[in-house]
């Protein structure tokens, strides 16, 4: 199959625009590496002539590195720590939602036993001799539900 020869001729053309265009391209490389040699250079020429600070530059990249290591470290910490205090407080909640259900199980088991010692003391014939009162039983309301 062969491209249309249209396609193929603007594809291909060496016309001068597309030549102005590689060359804009080239030259614009060019001033770029030009500058970048440049940039190096003096970055080079600076630090040569400056040890002292090369040395400083040195010392801040080295302590910028430990910093964001130890924040690093943090940030782990706190991540764990979160983590930690989320599994207890589930298995908190767990623990609080299974006494709950033993509240109100105890209730419905002092309610039964009531009614049975209620219905049972009508009927009793050992009541000849009076028992002692037993005193009642105070509840925080706290408790009371």
């Amino acid at each position: 199959m062969q491209p249309d020869s249209d396609s193929n001729e603007a594809s291909y053309s060496s016309s001068p625009s597309s030549h102005r265009q590689v060359l804009s391209v080239c030259v614009l490389c060019a001033v770029s590496l030009s500058w970048f040699v440049l940039w190096c250079h003096l970055s080079l020429s600076y630090h040569n002539s400056h040890p002292q600070d090369s040395s400083d530059d040195m010392k801040k990249v080295q302590r910028r590195e430990k910093n964001r290591i130890a924040a690093q470290k943090s940030r782990q910490r706190q991540t764990q720590k979160a983590d930690t205090l989320h599994v207890e407080s589930e298995n908190l909640e767990r623990v609080n939602a299974v006494l709950r259900r033993d509240i109100r199980r105890l209730r419905e088991e002092i309610k039964c036993l009531t009614y049975t010692l209620s219905s049972h003391q009508s009927t009793c014939t050992l009541a000849t001799h009076k028992m002692p009162a037993v005193p009642p039983r105070v509840v925080s309301p706290r408790f009371q539900q």
